[in-house]
């Protein structure tokens, strides 16, 4: 879901500058950080 909402963002507003900040939440700490982890590796951040 935060690849989707930062790819919809992008379609919206291609051509204004973005620095965006999106927040993974899950009820443990240790899934949060790895769904975070696991979206930053597969968005090359």
């Amino acid at each position: 879901i935060p690849q989707f909402v930062l790819e919809a963002v992008d379609l919206e507003t291609p051509d204004k500058p973005k620095k965006m900040m999106i927040a993974c939440t899950q009820p443990r700490r240790v899934a949060a950080m790895s769904v975070s982890r696991r979206v930053a590796e597969e968005m090359d951040v």
